[in-house]
C-alpha cells in the first residue's frame, strides 16, 4: 500500500461519482484526503493549505462542474505552484483548462477498468487480490457465518470504539516485538523438540539397548508439541483488533488461505489506527482550529467525533443567543454536513453565513440588548440551546 496521501480535487456537484471513485480507491490500498464541504475563508483555508503540503498526488476530477469551479482551480493552481504532480481524471467530455493542458490526463469516461489500472500504477498503488463479495468467517463456536467485508469492517471499528485508548497505545508498544518473537520462539522449540526425540530413537536403536519393565514404568511419555494450523491460528485472532496479530500470521503462514480477508481487516484497521493518530495530534496542538480541521476531515463518522465536540468547550467558553433562521425561512447558518437543514440541533456545529450579532439574551429578555459579539463568514459556533419564537428559531451558542 502506498504511503503517499491522495489530495482529491472536485466539485462537488459531482459528488456521487466521487464517492464510487475514491472506495475504490480506498479499497485498492489508497490513503486519500478529501472533503465534500470545501468552504472559503474562515476556518477551513488552512486546512487545505496544510493538506496539499503534506499530500504528494492531487487527483483533479475533471469534469464540467469542476473547471467551472473557482475553488477546484484555485487548489489546483495551489498546487501546480507547490511542484505537486497533478492527475486530471477527466469523468466526462469537458474544456480542459489552459494551465492543465500540457498535463497528461486520463480519459477516465472511455474505460474505466482500464483507466483506473492505470491510475494505480501511476501511484504505485498495489490493488489486492479480488475478494469474493461474501466472505465466510468461523468464530470461536465453529459455527459459520457469511458476513459481507463492509459489515465486517465496520464491527471492527465498533470494537475499536469501545476500548479504551489507553489500553490500545498499551499493547501497541508492547505488541510488535513479543508477539512475533513468542511465536517464533514456539517453533524454534517445536523444531529443537522433534529434533531430540529423532536423536533418541536412533541411540537406542544403535545400542540395542532395551528398557526392562520397571524402567517402563518410570519413563515419562514426552508429548510432542502441537502444530498450530493456518486456520486454527486464524481463528484465534478472529476477534482482534491490534494489526500486529495479522501481520504475524501473514508472516508465519505466507500462503495464508484468509490472505484476502486479513488484508481487508488491515486496512481498516490501519485507517482506524490513522485516524486515532490525528486526533491524538490534533488535541496535543491545543487550538480549537487542529479538532476542527479534524471534524472537518473525519465527518461525523470520525471515531471521536463527540471526544472533538468535548474538547471543542476548553476553547468555546463564551456563549451568547443569535437568530438562527428568519420568519421566512431564510438561514443566517449552515449546519455542519447538512447544508439544507433548517432545524438546529443541540451540539450541531455550525457556520455563519453572512454578519450576525451574538446578544447576551435571546430576544425579548433584558440581555437582548447587549451585542457581545458580531460573526464572520464561515465563523463556527456550537448549538447548547434552541428556542422558538414565532417562526424563527433563536439559539444559544458557545464560541
Amino acid at each position: 500500500m502506498s504511503s503517499n496521501t491522495i489530495f482529491i480535487s472536485y466539485s462537488r456537484k459531482d459528488a456521487d461519482f466521487v464517492a464510487k471513485f475514491t472506495q475504490s480507491l480506498r479499497e485498492a490500498g489508497a490513503t486519500l484526503w478529501l472533503d465534500k464541504q470545501i468552504r472559503p475563508g474562515g476556518h477551513w483555508d488552512a486546512s487545505i493549505e496544510l493538506a496539499l503540503e503534506t499530500c504528494q498526488d492531487v487527483i483533479l476530477i475533471m469534469s464540467k462542474n469542476s473547471v467551472e469551479s473557482g475553488n477546484v482551480m484555485d487548489e489546483i493552481s495551489y498546487a501546480l505552484e507547490e511542484r505537486k504532480r497533478v492527475i486530471p481524471i477527466k469523468i466526462e467530455e469537458c474544456d480542459v483548462p489552459f494551465r492543465l493542458r500540457r498535463i497528461q490526463h486520463i480519459d477516465y469516461y472511455l474505460n474505466e477498468e482500464n483507466s483506473m489500472k492505470l491510475l494505480l500504477s501511476t501511484l504505485d498503488v498495489k490493488p489486492l487480490k479480488p475478494v469474493d463479495s461474501q466472505n465466510i468467517i468461523t468464530p470461536k463456536s465453529g459455527i459459520e457465518i457469511k458476513k459481507e467485508p463492509e459489515k465486517a469492517f465496520n464491527e471492527k471499528k465498533e470494537q475499536v470504539k469501545t476500548v479504551d485508548k489507553k489500553n490500545i497505545e498499551e499493547k501497541k508498544e508492547s505488541f510488535p516485538k513479543d508477539t512475533a518473537s513468542k511465536k517464533k520462539s514456539n517453533l524454534l522449540l517445536y523444531g529443537i523438540g522433534v529434533a531430540v526425540i529423532a536423536a533418541g530413537a536412533f541411540f537406542m536403536t544403535q545400542m540395542g539397548g532395551e528398557i526392562d519393565n520397571k524402567d517402563k514404568e518410570d519413563v515419562i511419555p514426552i508429548e510432542p508439541i502441537a502444530v498450530i494450523t493456518d486456520a486454527e491460528d486464524y481463528a484465534k485472532i478472529g476477534e482482534s483488533i491490534e494489526i500486529i496479530d495479522y501481520e504475524t500470521h501473514l508472516a508465519n503462514f505466507p500462503n495464508c488461505e484468509h490472505s484476502n480477508e486479513i488484508n481487508l481487516i488491515l486496512n481498516e484497521l490501519r485507517a482506524v489506527a490513522e485516524e486515532e493518530n490525528e486526533y491524538n495530534v490534533a488535541v496535543s496542538q491545543n487550538t480549537s482550529t487542529a479538532i476542527l480541521n479534524y471534524l472537518m476531515k473525519y465527518k461525523k463518522n470520525a471515531i471521536f467525533y463527540e471526544n472533538a465536540l468535548t474538547e471543542l468547550d476548553r476553547y468555546f467558553t463564551k456563549t451568547g443567543f443569535v437568530q438562527f433562521s428568519a420568519s421566512n425561512g431564510e438561514l443566517y447558518f449552515t449546519i455542519f454536513e447538512d447544508e439544507t437543514g433548517f432545524t438546529p440541533e443541540v451540539n450541531d456545529l455550525i457556520f455563519a453565513r453572512t454578519q450576525r450579532f451574538i446578544h447576551k439574551g435571546p430576544y425579548g429578555s433584558p440581555g437582548f440588548g447587549n451585542k457581545i459579539h458580531s460573526t464572520s463568514k464561515d465563523e463556527v459556533f456550537k448549538v447548547i440551546d434552541v428556542q422558538m419564537s414565532g417562526t424563527a428559531y433563536w439559539i444559544q451558542v458557545s464560541f
